[in-house]
Protein backbone atom coordinates (compact mmCIF):
# COMPACT_ATOMS: atom_id res chain seq x y z
CA UNK A 1 0.00 0.00 0.00
CA UNK A 2 1.59 3.52 -0.76
CA UNK A 3 2.14 5.40 2.22
CA UNK A 4 0.53 8.98 1.01
CA UNK A 5 -2.89 7.36 1.93
CA UNK A 6 -2.13 6.06 5.33
CA UNK A 7 0.12 9.01 6.25
CA UNK A 8 -3.50 11.08 5.00
CA UNK A 9 -5.68 8.68 7.50
CA UNK A 10 -3.20 9.25 10.57
CA UNK A 11 -3.20 12.96 10.21
CA UNK A 12 -7.24 12.68 10.22
CA UNK A 13 -6.65 9.73 12.95
CA UNK A 14 -4.93 12.40 15.48
CA UNK A 15 -6.75 15.63 14.27
CA UNK A 16 -10.20 13.93 15.53
CA UNK A 17 -8.87 12.83 18.33
CA UNK A 18 -7.46 16.01 19.08
CA UNK A 19 -10.95 17.60 18.88
CA UNK A 20 -12.58 14.64 20.65
CA UNK A 21 -10.08 15.11 23.60
CA UNK A 22 -10.31 18.98 24.14
CA UNK A 23 -14.45 18.58 24.06
CA UNK A 24 -14.00 15.90 26.66
CA UNK A 25 -11.78 18.04 28.84
CA UNK A 26 -13.81 21.45 28.31
CA UNK A 27 -16.88 19.04 30.04
CA UNK A 28 -15.13 17.41 32.55
CA UNK A 29 -13.21 20.31 33.98
CA UNK A 30 -15.81 23.04 32.83
CA UNK A 31 -13.45 25.32 30.41
CA UNK A 32 -15.42 28.12 29.75
CA UNK A 33 -16.65 27.69 26.12
CA UNK A 34 -17.16 30.78 24.15
CA UNK A 35 -20.56 32.43 24.46
CA UNK A 36 -21.87 33.50 21.23
CA UNK A 37 -22.14 37.16 21.09
CA UNK A 38 -24.10 39.47 18.28
CA UNK A 39 -22.13 42.23 16.84
CA UNK A 40 -23.53 44.25 13.85
CA UNK A 41 -25.11 47.15 13.50
CA UNK A 42 -28.84 47.14 13.13
CA UNK A 43 -30.70 49.04 10.51
CA UNK A 44 -34.39 49.45 12.11
CA UNK A 45 -37.02 50.68 9.62
CA UNK A 46 -37.93 54.11 10.66
CA UNK A 47 -41.97 53.24 11.23
CA UNK A 48 -42.95 51.73 14.73
CA UNK A 49 -45.79 49.51 15.54
CA UNK A 50 -47.50 48.85 18.52
CA UNK A 51 -50.25 47.59 20.68
CA UNK A 52 -51.01 47.16 24.36
CA UNK A 53 -50.59 49.43 27.00
CA UNK A 54 -47.57 50.19 26.19
CA UNK A 55 -45.71 47.95 23.88
CA UNK A 56 -43.48 49.63 20.90
CA UNK A 57 -41.50 47.69 18.61
CA UNK A 58 -39.74 48.25 15.72
CA UNK A 59 -37.49 45.70 12.94
CA UNK A 60 -34.85 45.90 10.63
CA UNK A 61 -35.08 46.25 6.91
CA UNK A 62 -34.55 42.47 5.76
CA UNK A 63 -37.14 41.45 8.81
CA UNK A 64 -34.65 39.47 10.95
CA UNK A 65 -34.32 41.68 13.87
CA UNK A 66 -36.96 43.00 16.20
CA UNK A 67 -36.90 45.39 18.94
CA UNK A 68 -39.32 46.28 21.78
CA UNK A 69 -40.30 47.99 24.60
CA UNK A 70 -43.09 47.17 27.02
CA UNK A 71 -44.33 48.77 30.03
CA UNK A 72 -47.11 48.64 32.38
CA UNK A 73 -48.19 52.31 31.94
CA UNK A 74 -50.16 52.25 35.03
CA UNK A 75 -47.18 50.68 37.64
CA UNK A 76 -44.92 53.56 35.67
CA UNK A 77 -47.37 56.37 36.50
CA UNK A 78 -46.95 57.44 32.89
CA UNK A 79 -48.21 60.70 31.42
CA UNK A 80 -47.53 63.18 28.82
CA UNK A 81 -44.69 64.78 30.11
CA UNK A 82 -42.16 62.30 29.40
CA UNK A 83 -40.50 60.14 32.41
CA UNK A 84 -37.07 58.73 32.37
CA UNK A 85 -36.21 55.27 33.75
CA UNK A 86 -33.02 53.24 34.44
CA UNK A 87 -33.37 49.60 32.73
CA UNK A 88 -32.60 46.99 35.33
CA UNK A 89 -33.81 48.84 37.99
CA UNK A 90 -37.41 49.44 36.68
CA UNK A 91 -40.39 46.95 37.45
CA UNK A 92 -43.17 47.19 34.54
CA UNK A 93 -40.04 47.88 31.68
CA UNK A 94 -38.88 45.06 29.36
CA UNK A 95 -36.66 46.00 26.64
CA UNK A 96 -35.66 43.17 24.66
CA UNK A 97 -34.05 42.48 21.16
CA UNK A 98 -35.37 39.02 19.07
CA UNK A 99 -33.73 37.68 16.14
CA UNK A 100 -34.66 35.29 13.77
CA UNK A 101 -36.67 34.69 10.34
CA UNK A 102 -39.77 36.76 9.49
CA UNK A 103 -39.76 38.52 13.10
CA UNK A 104 -42.32 40.73 12.01
CA UNK A 105 -44.85 38.42 12.40
CA UNK A 106 -44.56 37.71 16.44
CA UNK A 107 -45.63 41.34 17.16
CA UNK A 108 -48.74 42.69 18.02
CA UNK A 109 -50.39 39.54 16.24
CA UNK A 110 -52.94 37.11 17.32
CA UNK A 111 -51.72 34.79 14.56
CA UNK A 112 -49.69 31.46 15.12
CA UNK A 113 -47.59 30.75 12.13
CA UNK A 114 -46.83 26.91 12.95
CA UNK A 115 -43.34 27.36 10.73
CA UNK A 116 -42.33 30.45 13.17
CA UNK A 117 -38.65 29.33 14.07
CA UNK A 118 -38.20 30.44 17.80
CA UNK A 119 -35.93 33.26 17.66
CA UNK A 120 -32.81 34.38 19.63
CA UNK A 121 -33.77 36.59 22.62
CA UNK A 122 -31.70 39.67 24.39
CA UNK A 123 -33.18 41.06 27.26
CA UNK A 124 -31.62 44.90 28.09
CA UNK A 125 -29.47 44.83 31.07
CA UNK A 126 -28.88 48.59 31.18
CA UNK A 127 -29.62 51.98 29.86
CA UNK A 128 -32.15 54.42 29.67
CA UNK A 129 -35.61 54.73 28.36
CA UNK A 130 -37.69 57.78 28.50
CA UNK A 131 -41.47 57.62 27.76
CA UNK A 132 -44.33 59.77 26.75
CA UNK A 133 -48.21 59.37 26.47
CA UNK A 134 -50.03 61.49 24.56
CA UNK A 135 -54.15 62.27 25.46
CA UNK A 136 -55.10 58.84 26.56
CA UNK A 137 -58.76 59.58 26.77
CA UNK A 138 -58.37 61.26 30.31
CA UNK A 139 -59.07 57.51 31.56
CA UNK A 140 -56.90 56.34 34.80
CA UNK A 141 -57.25 53.26 33.39
CA UNK A 142 -55.70 54.25 30.01
CA UNK A 143 -58.57 52.73 28.31
CA UNK A 144 -58.94 52.90 24.28
CA UNK A 145 -56.46 54.07 21.59
CA UNK A 146 -53.62 56.94 22.84
CA UNK A 147 -50.69 57.23 21.17
CA UNK A 148 -46.83 56.94 22.60
CA UNK A 149 -43.46 57.96 22.63
CA UNK A 150 -40.05 56.13 23.71
CA UNK A 151 -36.49 56.65 23.72
CA UNK A 152 -34.12 54.42 23.70
CA UNK A 153 -30.75 55.41 24.97
CA UNK A 154 -27.41 53.63 25.28
CA UNK A 155 -29.18 50.74 25.83
CA UNK A 156 -27.04 47.43 26.15
CA UNK A 157 -27.77 43.87 26.21
CA UNK A 158 -27.09 40.29 27.75
CA UNK A 159 -24.71 38.08 26.00
CA UNK A 160 -23.94 40.52 23.11
CA UNK A 161 -22.17 43.51 22.29
CA UNK A 162 -25.58 44.70 20.89
CA UNK A 163 -25.37 48.98 21.97
CA UNK A 164 -28.73 51.04 20.77
CA UNK A 165 -27.25 54.48 21.51
CA UNK A 166 -30.64 55.91 20.48
CA UNK A 167 -33.49 54.84 18.85
CA UNK A 168 -36.79 56.78 18.96
CA UNK A 169 -40.10 55.18 18.68
CA UNK A 170 -42.61 58.32 17.86
CA UNK A 171 -46.40 59.06 18.32
CA UNK A 172 -47.05 55.16 18.14
CA UNK A 173 -50.64 54.30 18.26
CA UNK A 174 -50.81 51.90 21.45
CA UNK A 175 -53.97 50.96 23.77
CA UNK A 176 -55.30 48.12 21.43
CA UNK A 177 -54.97 44.88 21.95
CA UNK A 178 -55.09 42.20 19.25
CA UNK A 179 -57.66 39.82 18.68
Amino acid sequence: MNKTPKIILLIVICFFVVIVTYLFLAKKTNLPLPIPTVSQKLNFKDISGGCGKVFVYKITTDDSTGISVSADAKKLNLSAEGKTFEIGNTEGLNVEILMGERIGRLYCNDVVYSDQQEPKKFIAKSGRVIISIADAGKDPELSGNYKTTVILNDVRFNDSDIVIDELIFKDVRVGWYPG
